[in-house]
């Protein structure tokens, strides 16, 4: 699973070259947005997905091909499944155990069992990081683009 959003920054070079006013580095100004992207995305992540899961989570930023980027992607399984659920499937206990010990979350108390039959409903956690992840992008670029424009005082 992998999200991505990107823009542009080929054009925002050629832009800077062109107004070369007040020395304002338009393409850092957007890296920087971007950096802030990452940090949005990497917060979103938590809030999204429990636990462990979260750390599973590896966000990078790019810069090639005259495009600034952020992404999230996770190739853990358990992420996966979290993510679009299992079918029910049997869980047993590993060779040399003879049983599965839990935590009930409502009593604290250690359960055992021989047999565990278990599914995970779909989280569909993707819709919420795209939503959290363009959001993002679109207030911390435009943010940029306008820091410019007050810089040329034409904002």
């Amino acid at each position: 699973m992998a999200e991505t959003v990107s823009i542009d920054i080929g054009g925002l070079q050629q832009l800077q070259e062109t107004l070369r006013i007040l020395g304002t580095n338009l393409a850092n100004m957007v890296m920087t947005a971007t950096e802030e992207i990452a940090a949005d995305t990497r917060g979103a992540i938590t809030d999204i997905y429990p636990g462990q899961l979260s750390d599973q989570f590896d966000v990078t930023v790019g810069d090639e091909g005259g495009l600034a980027s952020v992404t999230a992607m996770s190739a853990d399984p358990y992420v996966l499944w979290y993510e679009y659920g299992t079918r029910p499937h049997a869980i047993t206990p590993t060779a040399g155990k003879q049983a599965l010990k839990f935590v009930a979350p409502w009593s604290g108390a250690e359960e055992f069992f021989t047999l565990v039959h278990q599914s995970e409903r779909a989280h569909n956690g993707t819709i919420a990081l795209k939503l959290a992840m363009h959001t993002s992008a679109l207030e911390r670029w435009t943010e940029a683009i306008y820091a410019l424009l007050d810089d040329l005082e034409l904002g």
